[in-house]
Formats: C-alpha cells, structure tokens, sequence
C-alpha cells in the first residue's frame, strides 16, 4: 500500500512537474517574443531617425549652396514667348514684362547665332555634358547623383531651348506682331 501511495504521488507530482516546465517554457517563448518585438522597435526608430538625420541633413547642404551661389533672379532678364494655338509658331517674345520689338529681336537672333558658334560655346556645352556623364555613370553611390547628372542636362537643354525660340522666330512671315 506504501507503495501505491508512493507511485501515485510520483505520477501527480510528475504532472505538476511537466506542466510547470510546459509553463516556464512558454514564459520564456513570450519573454523571446518581446525582447524580438522591443529589438525590432528600437531598430525601426533609429532608422526613422537616421533618415530624417539624412534629410534634414541633405536640406541643409542644399540651403548652404543656394547661399553659397547667393543666386538673385533678375525678372527682367527672363525670357518668355508666346506661341500660336493652332500653328505653334511664336507670335510673341517678353523680357521679363515688356514685350520684345521686331529689332530687338533680330538682335538677338544675331547674338544667338554669334554665341552658338564661338569656342566658348562648346566648351560650356561639352564640359557640362561630360560632367553630368561623370556623375551620372563612375561617380555615382545613389539616385540622388544621377538626379544631379539629369539636372545638369536639363539645364543644358533649357539653354539649347532658348537658343532654338531665338532662333526660330522668322521676322519675314512677319508672326511676331
């Protein structure tokens, strides 16, 4: 009977045993999850802030250029030109506000024609390109050098823009009024 007693007991305190092994087990699960989910967190944060870092720092080295150029816009040095609806052709020309006479306009055209054909015009042209090629294609770790490369190019094709209006306004037909 002693015995019995003896292995009944075994078998309870077993079961207590095993279960509350089973239950330190899974404590300790839930303990991974949350040091695992705390981990994560912390990581997520710290990139947010490294990206907003990298922003505010991007931001930053933008304005120090921009103040390093010290950049003013003369808006009477701006060219505008006003085009037909249906035909395309150019019937207007403005610096800045004031609107531009026929012979101010077949001075510039002269000057057009001088400036695109100087030394100084390609050098500025092939010097850009070669540039934006550079930063474009061996100088390049991100997106935002190839941004850089692209922007240079449009400029050059903004200049190349102005040059072709110019040049294209034909004062014979007699469309700029």
């Amino acid at each position: 009977m002693k015995k019995l007693l003896q292995t009944l007991r075994y078998k309870l305190f077993g079961k207590q045993i095993q279960r509350a092994i089973e239950m330190a087990e899974e404590s300790g699960r839930e303990a991974e999850r949350y040091l695992w989910k705390t981990r994560t967190e912390h990581a997520e944060l710290s990139l947010k802030q490294l990206k907003e870092k990298h922003e505010i720092e991007i931001d930053q080295r933008v304005s120090k250029r921009m103040s390093e150029l010290n950049y003013a816009v003369d808006p009477m040095q701006v060219l505008l030109a006003e085009y037909h609806p249906q035909t395309g052709k150019t019937i207007a020309v403005y610096l800045g506000k004031e609107r531009l006479n026929v012979a101010q306009i077949s001075n510039l055209k002269q000057e057009v024609y001088m400036f695109k054909n100087t030394q100084l015009y390609s050098i500025f042209m092939n010097t850009v390109k070669d540039q934006a090629q550079q930063i474009m294609f061996n100088k390049s770790k991100d997106f935002d050098d190839m941004r850089t490369g692209k922007a240079m190019l449009y400029n050059l094709d903004i200049l190349d823009n102005i040059a072709k209006t110019i040049d294209g306004i034909d004062l014979k037909e007699k469309q700029v009024v």
